[in-house]
């Protein structure tokens, strides 16, 4: 029922005069669609696939921080607002946790090549068990 502006309810909240903030009621640190439903959705597959897009966005956002390309608020900013994406990439990264992003891509690696080569600042990010955000 959360059909945004048609309805005022959404990831945003659409109320006159409100900023352009995410609704109070929808929390970032849950999935947005459960596993199951996911599945019956797109497949067995989406199990696997799912968390391998989210590794993969992880990395791209630990290769921009390194490069210095923005900061990670800007980062999730522009990706939320640009692309509507539920989650800016530093958001992706820590709901995946470096640890996990960076064994989904060792894997990768390994199967695909040089590719999925996680990125120094995530690999470190993982070594060191914190948030990404925290190395920029």
């Amino acid at each position: 029922g959360r059909l945004g502006r048609k309805t005022g309810r959404g990831w945003y909240d659409y109320s006159p005069g409100a900023p352009h903030i995410k609704h109070p009621d929808v929390g970032s640190r849950e999935p947005t669609v459960a596993e199951a439903e996911l599945i019956e959705r797109a497949g067995e597959l989406a199990a696997i696939v799912v968390p391998r897009v989210a590794a993969q966005i992880a990395n791209e956002a630990a290769f921009a921080l390194g490069d210095k390309v923005g900061s990670p608020a800007d980062m999730d900013t522009a990706m939320r607002l640009g692309f509507n994406w539920p989650l800016g990439p530093l958001e992706w990264a820590e709901l995946i946790g470096p640890a996990r992003a960076v064994g989904l891509l060792d894997e990768l690696r390994l199967i695909n090549g040089e590719a999925y080569r996680a990125s120094p600042l995530l690999r470190r990010a993982a070594e060191d068990g914190i948030a990404l955000r925290e190395l920029a």
